[in-house]
């Protein structure tokens, strides 16, 4: 019958090569520790990238920054449309000397949604993998 190895924690107890930790003090495997400082730490950037190219093989997006617009047909890169009028906002900043005419900029730029550049239509769908 083969001995299993033993190994030697920092606390001086010896354990059977086959736990994960020691028994007494609970410190991980020498192993599972040099493993773990092997293995270089991914940023925060990196992790948001790994995600996203999770998420985009999840719901089978095939290009990231291609749409399809249901209206047209059209395939390709969106354009960003701003909301509301660039006339109204030149009155606010005007009239208002600047207060409302600022909220009302923000407003006009912030979550603008995918448009398709020929029609102008505003929901476009992300262009996904077609089905084998």
């Amino acid at each position: 019958m083969a001995e299993s190895k033993k190994v030697t924690c920092k606390c001086g107890r010896t354990y059977p090569d086959k736990f994960k930790e020691c028994p007494k003090c609970r410190e991980p495997h020498p192993a599972i520790t040099a493993k773990k400082k092997a293995a270089p730490h991914e940023t925060d950037e990196q992790k948001k990238m790994r995600r996203e190219a999770e998420y985009r093989q999840f719901m089978g997006i095939k290009n990231p920054g291609l749409v399809r617009c249901p209206n047209c047909g059209y395939e390709g890169p969106p354009t960003k449309i701003n909301k509301g009028s660039g006339w109204i906002e030149i009155i606010l900043w005007l009239v208002t000397f600047g207060i409302i005419g600022v909220v009302y900029s923000i407003w006009r730029r912030t979550n603008l949604p995918p448009a398709c550049p020929d029609c102008q239509w505003l929901h476009c769908a992300p262009l996904r993998a077609t089905p084998n």
